[in-house]
């Protein structure tokens, strides 16, 4: 808790080191390794940004840090779902967009659970444009995660779910909400193998669950 990591987080530092003692004690480096205990945390992160909120993050992002490129991938995410991680590695070889320029090829070794093919908006297509040639030369891990800070602090109030895989939660929840998708096809823009996952990404509006069942 000093340190600001998450219970989420920790329990992943805890899985590592608990394969690493469960590794030693298979090479009989150590005997009876010592079990540690994970604590129970929620489903996921509840929140999703809002149009006002997405707005306002680009617009801080842009105009008040000078940020325009970490805007960009914020637009991108929120339009595709695209990681982070697979943004800052747009120039590389094997990332390729299509001839129609709707759809952007991410290769197995950009993406966290294989290849997909990631669908392309106006808006996400015009970021996308605006990222490629100069993502390798302003991206730094140190300053993208201090104006982050900053975006945090004076746009989202302090509240710690305010972080960029908001954004990819963003995308799932409008295309289940705004777009009626089913769990199915947001799996696969997404990128997920399991559709249980998908689940927790999306946040459904009480609005659009009273709308659809109007329809009945």
């Amino acid at each position: 808790e000093t340190r600001g990591i998450s219970q989420n987080s920790a329990n992943k530092y805890i899985a590592a080191l608990s394969r690493v003692l469960s590794y030693a004690n298979e090479r009989e480096v150590i005997d009876n390794p010592i079990k540690l205990k994970y604590t129970r945390t929620g489903g996921g992160r509840p929140k999703s940004f809002t149009r006002e909120e997405q707005n306002e993050l680009v617009r801080y992002l842009r105009e008040e840090c000078g940020k325009a490129w970490m805007a960009d991938m914020v637009t991108l995410s929120c339009n595709c779902g695209m990681r982070r991680g697979e943004i800052i590695q747009l120039t590389h070889p094997k990332v390729q967009l299509s001839a129609c320029g709707k759809w952007l090829h991410l290769p197995e070794e950009v993406c966290k659970a294989g290849e997909r093919d990631v669908p392309l908006n106006t808006e996400a297509r015009g970021a996308y444009e605006r990222l490629l040639p100069i993502i390798d030369k302003v991206w730094s891990h140190r300053t993208f995660y201090w104006f982050w800070k900053k975006a945090q602090r004076d746009v989202g109030k302090g509240d710690p779910d305010f972080v960029f895989y908001t954004c990819r939660h963003t995308a799932a929840s409008r295309l289940a909400n705004d777009c009626q998708l089913n769990e199915f096809n947001i799996a696969d823009i997404m990128g997920h193998a399991d559709t249980r996952t998908t689940r927790r990404y999306v946040h459904s509006r009480k609005s659009a669950l009273r709308d659809a069942v109007e329809q009945l």
